[in-house]
């Protein structure tokens, strides 16, 4: 079984932050220099309040005809912000998701913190490593290379 805990292992657990009063310009100049589709939008104690996608940034100015230099990330931030905990399964992960219709999830400790990002991408590429590790031991086991 996949835990989000060892999808953080393998992908890392850089977060990319902004505050609600940053501007949208500065949360999608922070997105495009580190590659990344979201950044978490932390309050004063440093939790989740919201989240800033692409997604959010194409729509939201769009709809509301603002300007990215002058408006806040807090106009445009997803919230409330649904966590993963490292403990859950990358199963429950996708069907939350899935459901909720979002593709970046943080990743909260016991305190709320938040300690890695993970995006439906990670999940599904955690997936199919493990479905071909599945493969290539049954293929193992019917050719007779099976160790045992």
């Amino acid at each position: 079984m996949l835990f989000v805990r060892d999808v953080l292992v393998r992908k890392g657990s850089q977060i990319h932050t902004a505050r609600p009063e940053d501007t949208v310009f500065e949360a999608v100049v922070n997105m495009e220099e580190h590659r990344v589709g979201c950044v978490v939008v932390l309050d004063d104690d440093g939790r989740a309040c919201g989240m800033i996608t692409e997604r959010d940034f194409l729509r939201q100015l769009a709809v509301k005809e603002l300007s990215a230099r002058e408006s806040n990330v807090g106009e445009i931030m997803s919230s409330p912000v649904v966590c993963a905990r490292p403990d859950d399964t990358v199963q429950h992960c996708l069907e939350v998701m899935t459901a909720k219709r979002f593709r970046h999830m943080p990743v909260a400790d016991d305190e709320r913190r938040i300690v890695g990002v993970v995006s439906i991408g990670d999940l599904v590429k955690e997936i199919i490593s493990e479905q071909r590790m599945d493969i290539d031991q049954l293929e193992n086991y019917i050719q007779g290379k099976y160790p045992g």
